[in-house]
């Protein structure tokens, strides 16, 4: 995953839609990677958003907070035309 952020933030997208759709568990070190390329992106004058992340993926992300930095949407559909 943090290869793929990378590369994604490098290309320097003006929004960057994380779909978390299919993942089922995310530790640490996966919330940390999300939150270094949120950082990277914001300081390149992008912006990230999150979206469909469900059971402890959405758990995880509530315990976190992670919606006071990156929004959270319902669905990709929703976070692309935010």
């Amino acid at each position: 995953m943090k290869d793929v952020l990378d590369a994604e933030v490098t290309a320097g997208p003006p929004l960057l839609v994380v779909d978390l759709s299919r993942l089922t568990f995310m530790d640490s070190w996966a919330l940390h990677v999300i939150l270094a390329a949120r950082q990277d992106l914001h300081a390149a004058g992008g912006t990230m958003a999150l979206a469909s992340p469900a059971g402890a993926v959405r758990r995880m992300l509530e315990i976190a907070d992670v919606a006071a930095v990156i929004t959270v949407h319902a669905s990709v559909h929703d976070a692309a035309g935010q």
